[in-house]
């Protein structure tokens, strides 16, 4: 059982979640490398990536959360477009409006969805991430008031199901030092 007034040094359980998500919620510059990183954890860092900086590292992600993690900056959803011209389109049709003004109309949707898609994507401005080319398998999470390191990867049953060991730093000079580790793969990258 975790517990946050005498916390303790390891862990080892099925309940990483609680130290990891801890740290990322605490901090205001979090540092991160994970092989792994599924689609619940970048919306989860994505959620709080407006509040904070958020460094990521990792190696071994779908093609969709790396999209997710750097942005992923598509300046228009294809389906949110097909969409908004199909109803702007059927709206003037029913009301026996000319084609060209149906036509000048399906572009100004168009722009308008990817002007809001694209204002969307600044929202994750705040996380930086790098995908390095060889495959990285460390697990280091550091903040200015904690650091862990360990077995668990950033994935929900990598934190929530599996058994999985876990060393929770709090002494500032170990900190720095697991920092100086981070910037070196950030900056060998």
């Amino acid at each position: 059982m975790l517990n946050l007034l005498n916390p303790a040094k390891e862990y080892s359980g099925s309940s990483s979640y609680k130290y990891v998500e801890k740290l990322i919620d605490g901090g205001k510059r979090v540092l991160i490398v994970s092989p792994y990183i599924d689609e619940y954890y970048a919306r989860y860092l994505i959620s709080r990536g407006m509040s904070r900086r958020i460094y990521v590292i990792a190696s071994s992600v779908s093609e969709n959360v790396e999209k997710m993690l750097s942005g992923g900056r598509r300046w228009l959803n294809p389906v949110y477009a097909f969409l908004t011209v199909a109803i702007l389109v059927t709206l003037l049709l029913y009301f026996d409006v000319q084609y060209l003004y149906v036509l000048l109309l399906a572009v100004a949707a168009i722009a308008l969805t990817g002007a809001i898609a694209t204002l969307m994507h600044e929202k994750r401005s705040n996380i930086r991430f790098k995908r390095p080319s060889s495959f990285v398998h460390a697990k280091l999470y550091i903040s200015e008031k904690m650091a862990i390191e360990g077995s668990a990867n950033l994935t929900y049953k990598g934190l929530h199901s599996n058994v999985e060991y876990i060393k929770i730093v709090y002494e500032r000079r170990e900190i720095d030092e697991l920092e100086k580790r981070f910037w070196s793969m950030w900056n060998s990258l």
